[in-house]
């Protein structure tokens, strides 16, 4: 993936979940809010994003079955950690990655919760394999702007969905 898309992609994701969610005090959030909390943020957003999809490269590679036995089930289980990088309100800059990961890893501890969030990992892999298929059939001269074009469509859905259900499982009683 282009670098470009992997600081615009967790950016837009970022976006989408402040744009869907409501503050801790249940109002919509205004644009000069959602803009606020995206620049305070967005470094832990990207940083986690970047931290899975090495995660993800290494338990696809080939011969890394074993790896992919562990890493599969805890990338799954930490799907909710930018979204709670994002939205968790009153944490200091240098507690929002391991707040982040425990977060999105209490969650998981929930049958419910895990399955969703496996479900979410199943369809950002779908979408992953959907895009290289294809790039694969796509004349060279349309297959980048398709293919970024359609990766961006794609986020938007996968995001507002991953929002959704953290936000629910967050406020979900066991």
């Amino acid at each position: 993936m282009d670098v470009s898309l992997q600081v615009v992609l967790p950016l837009l994701t970022a976006f989408i979940y402040l744009f869907i969610s409501n503050s801790s005090d249940g109002t919509q959030r205004s644009l000069r809010a959602i803009l606020e909390r995206l620049l305070e943020r967005a470094w832990a957003v990207i940083v986690i994003d970047l931290a899975l999809s090495v995660l993800q490269g290494i338990s696809m590679a080939p011969g890394s079955f074993l790896y992919a036995l562990v890493l599969v089930p805890f990338i799954a289980a930490t799907i909710y950690a930018d979204v709670s990088a994002t939205l968790d309100d009153g944490i200091s800059a240098l507690h929002v990655l391991p707040h982040a990961i425990m977060r999105s890893l209490a969650l998981a501890m929930r049958a419910k919760n895990f399955g969703r969030m496996c479900l979410l990992l199943a369809a950002q892999f779908a979408a992953q394999a959907t895009l290289l298929s294809l790039a694969g059939v796509l004349p060279k001269t349309l297959r980048d702007s398709v293919i970024i074009a359609l990766a961006i469509i794609i986020q938007i859905f996968i995001a507002a969905m991953t929002a959704c259900m953290y936000v629910e499982a967050s406020t979900a009683t066991p």
